[in-house]
């Protein structure tokens, strides 16, 4: 991991404050984490930061608006995750907004049909929530499944994109 680590902290979002932990990574800025939900960390936020970092900031920012945003998922730094967790975290970020898959579906176009606990595992540790759009990958039977924040975020990102729920949690399809 390189070092050293700094932070720059989202206010006032939907969802709560969001961190961006980043590092001068292979000669550029480079978000190594997100963090989303109930977070602790013993980094001090900046006052200002690299104008790459403020971009980041900007477009998650406008996602979690419902703004029809992305960041690109070169701001990333990818190869700190194992190859499996890197195909699916690239597969993931291709999930079109205001769309869901399952894990399952997931694990069928990486093609490796039977492996959605692999997916899965992956995606629940996915360093960059919000950056690689995890919260759109449900289980299979329409109910939402687990989030780094919690269920009730990522339903709330969710819907955010517009999609609905149905009285009984599931999706409407």
């Amino acid at each position: 991991m390189p070092l050293p680590l700094k932070l720059k902290v989202i206010e006032d979002t939907p969802i709560g404050p969001v961190g961006i932990v980043w590092a001068e990574f292979r000669g550029g800025p480079r978000v190594v984490r997100v963090k989303i939900g109930d977070w602790e960390t013993d980094l001090e936020p900046e006052i200002v930061s690299r104008p790459e970092i403020e971009r980041v900031a900007r477009g998650l920012r406008e996602i979690l608006e419902g703004k029809p945003a992305a960041v690109p998922l070169e701001t990333a730094a990818l190869e700190i995750c194992p190859p499996f967790r890197q195909a699916v975290l690239r597969s993931a970020y291709r999930i079109p907004r205001g769309t869901v898959t399952s894990y399952g579906g997931l694990a069928r176009s990486l093609g490796r049909a039977g492996a959605a606990r692999a997916v899965g595992n992956a995606l629940a540790a996915n360093p960059f929530p919000l950056i690689v759009p995890c919260h759109r990958v449900v289980r299979s039977d329409g109910t939402i499944g687990g989030f780094t924040g919690g269920e009730g975020i990522k339903r709330r990102l969710l819907e955010l994109e517009g999609v609905r729920f149905s009285d009984n949690g599931r999706m409407d399809r």
